[in-house]
Parts: C-alpha cells; sequence; structure tokens
C-alpha cells in the first residue's frame, strides 16, 4: 500500500460495519424485490382478475389475468398456471415458467418444490430455491438451510453441509424468521 492505513480484518468494528452493511444491502435488494411484485399487484387488470376469481367467474378471470400478463406482470401469469393446473397442465406450466422467468419468487418457489417432489431432481431444485432466496424469500432461505441441515438419505448426502446451511438460517433470522432462529439453535446443540 502507498503509506494508507491497512484494513485489520480482525478489526471487531471493521467487521461489525461489513456486517451491518451488507445486512442494509440484503434488506434494500429484498424491499425493492417485493415492490415490484406489490405493484404488479395493484396493476388494474390483475385486481379485476383478483375479484373475478373472488366471484368464481374463472373465465373472467382468465381474461383479465391474461391482459395484465401481456403487458408483462409475472403475478398474473402465475395467477393463469393455477387457473390451467388442473384441466390443461401443458398451457399451465408455460404460465409458471413464464413467471419464473420474470423472477416471480411464487413461480420460483413451486418451480423448486416441483423439481424436489416430482421429478427428484435436487439440483435444480436447489437451483430455483436460490433464486427465489436472492430476491430476499424467507422461505426459499429455509428450504435451502433444510437441504443442507437434513440431508441424510443417499441421493442428497453429497448436499450435506451444517456450515452452509448455518449461513442460510441466519439470512433468514435476520429478515425476521423464527423458524430459522430454532434451526439455529439446534445446530448450536
Amino acid at each position: 500500500m502507498d503509506g494508507g492505513a491497512r484494513v485489520d480484518l480482525k478489526n471487531e468494528n471493521y467487521l461489525l460495519i461489513m456486517q451491518k452493511t451488507i445486512i442494509t444491502s440484503l434488506l434494500l435488494f429484498f424491499c425493492v424485490s417485493m415492490q415490484a411484485q406489490n405493484t404488479e399487484k395493484e396493476m388494474p387488470e390483475y385486481l379485476e382478475g383478483m375479484k373475478s376469481l373472488d366471484d368464481k367467474d374463472y373465465t373472467a378471470a382468465e381474461i383479465w389475468f391474461s391482459k395484465a400478463a401481456n403487458k408483462g406482470n409475472s403475478q398474473a401469469m402465475f395467477e393463469l398456471y393455477n387457473l390451467y393446473y388442473t384441466c390443461n397442465r401443458a398451457k399451465g406450466n408455460k404460465f409458471l415458467w413464464k413467471a419464473a422467468k420474470k423472477e416471480n419468487i411464487d413461480a420460483m418457489l413451486l418451480l423448486g418444490w416441483m423439481y424436489y417432489m416430482k421429478d427428484c431432481n435436487f439440483k435444480q431444485s436447489l437451483k430455483w430455491y436460490a433464486k427465489a432466496a436472492n430476491k430476499g424469500s424467507i422461505e426459499a432461505m429455509l428450504e435451502i438451510g433444510n437441504y443442507l441441515y437434513n440431508s441424510v438419505l443417499p441421493p442428497l448426502r453429497k448436499y450435506k453441509n451444517l456450515a452452509k446451511a448455518r449461513e442460510w438460517y441466519e439470512k433468514a433470522a435476520e429478515m425476521g424468521s423464527s423458524e430459522a432462529k430454532a434451526r439455529l439453535d439446534e445446530l448450536k446443540k
């Protein structure tokens, strides 16, 4: 260094400042992400679709959600997936993938679950949970932590990593998850 002060990484004050900076950055990212999804839920076409669902007018709901989806509303795409799931899975899955590609947290969580429960494809499941977690989903952070903590079955053993599980639980706990806090207490034992 050219005469400047060296940073002592062992310095507790420096580490505390860095930790607070990282936490603040994560919370800001989460708030911006959630604000974008909340804005989608305020779109008039989406609101009309939800009203139609409440009235059990599924044809009108499909029309309104399609209008919102055509304008790029990922939450409407996810609702179309839900509408089509039982009667036309192929069409429903098309909307699920569209919503996930637009980084809709609900769609990414569902894909993570589907890859795990239906296909036993743990690598793809972790990929989608990680995408949702990186958008601020506490549920996804818990799922990843649970994978890494509970991986005792033969196909999952290679994923067991208590240190990384702790990291994901800590992220979720920092965002207020009591379940993550309980898991962290278990890890201390």
